[in-house]
């Protein structure tokens, strides 16, 4: 399963395809290609659900904090079982 997570941009590439974010604590590389070709702009300090290294949507700020916190809540219970 593939889990998406919430992710700030701190640095885009010149060419704008690229962009190294903070997610889950570290540094990351993802591509910004499928919200390129879907014709989104993101900028340094933007918001962005990451998948599989890829950015796959831009978040507002409320957003971002809502599914950062169902995250942690959900990072919380693996493996308690009921």
């Amino acid at each position: 399963m593939c889990m998406n997570y919430p992710a700030r941009i701190l640095q885009i590439s010149v060419d704008r395809s690229q962009a190294i974010v903070w997610s889950r604590g570290a540094r990351r590389h993802i591509s910004l290609g499928v919200l390129a070709l879907e014709g989104r702009d993101v900028d340094v300090g933007d918001w962005v659900v990451t998948s599989a290294g890829l950015a796959v949507e831009r978040l507002g700020e409320r957003e971002a904090r809502e599914l950062l916190a169902i995250v942690e809540n959900t990072n919380d219970h693996e493996g308690v079982q009921g």
